[in-house]
């Protein structure tokens, strides 16, 4: 009888417990959400990124951070710090393009719900645009040695790699029998990535 009130107490101590812990829970979910529910304006400084239609692609953009005068709610500024707007370039050519920043260019994460803003010393942005294009060259090694597969798919700029025919690996390594093909820029991506040699 003893240990079956013991037993008793300790479950209901186990079960107040996890009341108590729930009730702290939801009391500060609804303090944080009274708290940051003020809605306020300031200026805020954020990287951008330029988002070209399919086929193109951005080799250049400036500036590249823009100063917002942001109005919203407190909470809605906490998640804002890191998020990247887009530039959406909606007209492009080939070359030099100069992109108005309104509120039909500039898009922030549809969840953030960011709507009232503007653009503190900038009307438009530069940029230079490219056709993007994807090229299969073939692999080049040293005398004796196959690579394989034998030719890659090269993605990039037009203006970069539109007259390229071969492509050569970082290195041949005496121990492996395996090299990795990288071109130095993040506008250009080689697929596969990692070549086996045949010797």
């Amino acid at each position: 009888m003893l240990i079956e009130r013991k037993r008793a107490k300790k479950k209901n101590l186990l079960k107040n417990i996890i009341i108590f812990i729930f009730s702290l829970i939801i009391a500060s979910a609804l303090w944080f959400y009274a708290v940051t529910n003020l809605v306020i304006e300031k200026e805020i400084e954020l990287p951008v990124r330029v988002i070209p239609p399919k086929h193109f692609c951005v080799l250049s953009y400036s500036p590249e951070k823009l100063t917002f005068l942001v109005r919203a709610k407190k909470r809605q500024f906490l998640f804002l710090r890191g998020v990247k707007p887009s530039i959406l370039v909606k007209n492009p050519q080939i070359g030099k393009v100069t992109v108005p920043l309104d509120y039909g260019h500039i898009k922030f994460p549809y969840l953030l719900g960011i709507t009232n803003y503007s653009i503190r010393g900038r009307d438009n942005l530069e940029c230079s645009i490219d056709s993007f294009v994807v090229r299969r060259v073939k692999v080049i090694l040293t005398e004796g040695l196959e690579a394989s597969p034998e030719s890659v798919n090269v993605y990039g700029p037009k203006g970069l790699i539109g007259s390229l025919e071969s492509i050569i690996p970082d290195s041949i390594p005496q121990n492996s029998n395996f090299t990795t093909i990288t071109m130095g820029t993040r506008l250009i991506k080689v697929k596969p990535r990692i070549i086996r040699i045949k010797r």
